[in-house]
């Protein structure tokens, strides 16, 4: 039951924001050691683009992160 209401407001969410705010499309950056991110990304319709280097540097060290995008 609660996945099922998980989904619901993810799809009441992204109507919403198709419809009123309009935007062309959704990128997520997902740091490439969060693993259930990713994997919900995917399993709610996310594409993968690509992968960034360097673009966070987080204790002392640069992150690496994968971007995930959905369009209208």
């Amino acid at each position: 039951f609660f996945f099922f209401s998980f989904l619901l407001v993810l799809f009441l969410l992204f109507f919403f924001i198709f419809e009123y705010l309009q935007p062309e499309r959704i990128e997520l950056h997902i740091d490439s050691d969060n693993l259930a991110s990713i994997h919900l990304a995917e399993s709610i319709g996310f594409n993968y683009e690509e992968k960034q280097s360097q673009l966070s540097f987080d204790s002392g060290e640069w992150s690496e992160f994968f971007i995930y995008y959905i369009e209208k």
